[in-house]
């Protein structure tokens, strides 16, 4: 076990003994460290959603622009569901 954790742990303890126990957070900041990161986790989410989405309507058009390509390599591509359409 690494000593680090271990002191930190040993500390945490110490100043919960002193102060006995940890005052509870104030609910402002409990509720921001609630619900911030899931609100920014769910922003990433959709617009990494609409990136995708956008790559796959324009990759097989990308690889036309280079030449003729099969049909099952380009326009036949079943990427895209009729849900992912915005």
């Amino acid at each position: 076990m690494e000593p680090i954790p271990v002191v930190g742990l040993e500390v945490f303890v110490q100043q919960s003994s002193l102060h006995t126990g940890f005052p509870a957070p104030s609910t402002t900041l409990q509720n921001l460290a609630t619900y911030i990161p899931v609100a920014f986790i769910i922003a990433v989410g959709w617009v990494w959603q609409a990136y995708e989405v956008e790559v796959k309507k324009i990759l097989p058009w990308a690889s036309m622009s280079a030449g003729p390509v099969p049909a099952s390599d380009s326009v036949l591509l079943g990427w895209i569901t009729p849900a992912q359409t915005h």
